[in-house]
Parts: C-alpha cells; structure tokens; sequence
C-alpha cells in the first residue's frame, strides 16, 4: 500500500506532487516521505525492492511481453547498476524513482523489440547521416542543438518519443497523444520536486533532447551517476566496450525515422564523451562538434547540477566528495574524446567557443554548416533569431554555482584541462 501510495503521489502525478504551496515544495515533501518509509520499514512493510528478477517480472506484467531482446551486455549492466544503487544511501522517493526509472527502460526494451518483429522493415532502414554534438555537460550543448533543431531538413528527437519511441512517432502527433501528455507530466513533477533544475536545465515534452534516453535502455550508461554515486557501477562501466550500446542506439535510431525521416540526424550528448570510439565504429561518417568552456565554469556548473538532481533520490550529499568523483569520472570521458578526435579528418571536426555561441549564435551557426558543406536555409535562421527571443539566456533565473563548495582549485582544473587541447582546433571559426 505504501509504495502504491508513493507511486500515485510522485510518479503518477497526485495531489501532493502538484501542490504548490509552500508547504508542499520538494524539501518539506521529500524529508515527510523519507520519515514515513523508515517508520514503514520498521513494521517490515519495505520500499520497492531493486531487484532485477522483479523489475523484469514487473516489466513483463505491465506489457505482456517476455523479450527483451539479445542478452549483449544489458543483463550484466543491470545487474552491477542495480547492486550499485542498492549501497547508495538511497531515500524511500530515491528507491521508487530509481525502481520506476529502470522499469520504464525494461518496459521500453520489450516494447521496441516487439516493434522489431512486427515491422522487420524497421531494421531494414538506412540511418540518416549524423552530426553529433559530443562535449561536456554545461558547455552550451543544449543551446546548440535547439538552434540547430530549426533546421527544416534535419531530424532531431523531442523528449516525448525519446521516452516513449513505441509505437514508431509520426510527425506531428496530436497534442493529447498519451506519450505527449506522459512525457509532460515527467517533466511537470520533476520541475515541482527541484524548482532549482529549471534554472540549470530547463525540460520540455517536444522539445529537442538528448540520446541520454536511448543509453540508458541499455544499462550500460554513464548517466546513472546522476542519480547517486554507484562508484562500483562507474568502475564497471569504464572497462566495457560499449560496441552493444550503439548497436541498441542504432536501431532506436531506425525505429525513430522508420514514419519521420530527415536528411541528416542531429543528435547531441555529453554521455557519448565515453562512448565514441563505438560510436564512430558505428556510424564511421558521423560528423563530431565539440563545445568548450573555461574549465572552472564548466566544473563548477556541472557539480551543482548533480548536487541538485541528487535530491531526489539522496538525502545527504557531501559537495567535496562529489567534486572529486565527477572530476575524475568525466576527465575519463573527455580524454577518450580527444583521442577518438585525433584519429579523424579535419572536415569531419568542428569545435566551438561557449563564449562564442553565447555571443554570436547564429554566426557560429552559420560557420559549422559551412565547414560541414551544409545550407542554412532562410527559414532555419527565422527560426534561431524566434527561439533565442523566446528563450533569453537565464529565462528561469540565473544559477548561482561556487567551485570552492566542491572542494576543486581553479588553477589546478585549468591545469589538467590543458591536456587535453584548446578552446578551438584547427575547425574553429
């Protein structure tokens, strides 16, 4: 009864995860919820145990699917990922969240793979060709790829059917499309429970997201850390080849334009930092962009994200511990980049100045599609000059980060970012 309560409350969107008032923000919500789950684990009625065998039964029972597709990796990423968060400290809203979150990715493998086998002529399509923006979170990513989504022959994928690709989208769905109206009922509750993540990374149902939701079906995926330090999970997911991931994302990929193709995919990331050499084994014409900023900055802004995300499934997470564990997670991912990036040909690289982008958008714009031999159309510039008027930098507030809170020294991160090349390459404008 506990959990059913839980998931009506947070999940499905009920009375108290609506409420605005004062009394009802995430803070006062989330410590009331935690008290009621220990009180409710000492009579021995547990929170949702975070088991694979269960996850999967209840999967199975939600759909009346039994196949999950080629045990390639998944099963053991979901085994290691699940163990890792049964030692995080999670709180009872952080143990449903994570329960739901993997369930709704097994329901997702089930229902993709059942796709597959009534329409083989999914598997059969050709994948438009790709440019890829691959860089660190917090270095103007989301700004480039919404810009870039007003390109009228490109396809981008929008958050709701990144969430729910199944059945296959079309383009323009109606607005009471029930994957719409999930996918905004998603961000809806994530925005009630931590108003601060509106000012760092502002969410909308149709609007153009990120291969995160493609990774993280395969369980082998570095958004989890996210969620919690998983030290465990993270030291394992380094050592993978991840040959399987983009395999999986390549067929997500055609599912996605079997109803609503493009001439060219737009896609961006910062998780394919760790993934790229199989991402360029995979799509071995795609085109990289990378975006770069002051390391300080960049650091800085990505730890209060993660510290903020973390409340949801976390009560307690100590700044200075997360500063050096992102630090050194995420300085793995950008090394591998910079090697993957020195194998390839200079067409095929372009490389942005966040000051830059923020500065002179549509110019940097303008430059990237010309290295790439690409047209700006008329309308794709309309379209950037009317986003960046609806949507002016700090639009929700501005988000105040201190690197200091995480325990890092600016010298010493400029230091070590050094390594790993300049602002601009030899693509740069």
């Amino acid at each position: 009864m506990f959990v059913r309560f839980v998931h009506r409350e947070v999940v499905s969107g009920g009375r108290l995860s609506t409420c605005r008032s004062a009394v009802c923000n995430f803070r006062f919500f989330a410590r009331a919820l935690n008290r009621v789950g220990q009180v409710a684990s000492s009579f021995g009625l547990e929170g949702p145990r975070l088991k694979p065998d269960r996850l999967m039964a209840a999967a199975r029972g939600r759909t009346g699917l039994d196949d999950f597709g080629a045990d390639d990796g998944w099963r053991q990423g979901l085994d290691e990922l699940l163990a890792a968060f049964r030692e995080a400290g999670l709180s009872t809203l952080g143990r449903v969240a994570v329960y739901h979150e993997i369930l709704r990715n097994l329901v997702t493998r089930l229902r993709l793979v059942q796709n597959w086998k009534q329409y083989p002529k999914i598997l059969a399509e050709e994948v438009a060709p790709l440019l890829v923006i691959v860089a660190l979170p917090r270095t103007g990513t989301t700004l480039l790829h919404n810009l870039l989504a007003q390109d009228p022959r490109a396809r981008v994928p929008r958050m709701w059917e990144l969430l729910f690709p199944s059945p296959p989208p079309v383009p323009n769905p109606p607005a009471n499309d029930a994957r719409l109206v999930e996918a905004a009922k998603i961000v809806a509750n994530r925005d009630r429970l931590v108003p601060e993540l509106v000012k760092m990374h502002p969410l909308k149902a149709t609007g153009a997201d990120e291969c995160w939701y493609i990774l993280t079906n395969t369980f082998v995926c570095a958004a989890f850390d996210a969620h919690a330090p998983v030290p465990s999970y993270s030291a394992w997911f380094l050592r993978q080849d991840q040959a399987h991931v983009y395999s999986w994302h390549r067929k997500v990929l055609q599912q996605l334009q079997w109803r609503h193709r493009g001439d060219y995919w737009i896609l961006k990331s910062p998780l394919h930092l760790f993934g790229i050499d199989a991402l360029l084994r995979e799509y071995p014409n795609a085109r990289i962009v990378q975006t770069h900023r002051n390391p300080e900055q960049t650091v800085a802004s990505c730890c209060s994200l993660y510290e903020s995300a973390r409340r949801i499934y976390r009560e307690v997470t100590d700044p200075r511990s997360l500063g050096a564990a992102w630090l050194e997670f995420w300085e793995q991912g950008l090394k591998r980049t910079v090697q993957a990036k020195a194998q390839l040909p200079p067409h095929r690289i372009y490389d942005i100045d966040y000051e830059q982008l923020i500065s002179e958008p549509i110019e940097v714009v303008r430059h990237m599609y010309d290295h790439f031999g690409l047209n700006v159309a008329f309308s794709m510039v309309d379209g950037m000059r009317a986003w960046l008027i609806a949507n002016p930098q700090h639009k929700h507030g501005i988000h105040a980060y201190h690197l200091e809170r995480y325990g890092l020294d600016g010298q010493e991160l400029t230091d070590r970012f050094s390594r790993y090349g300049g602002i601009r390459s030899r693509a740069g404008p």
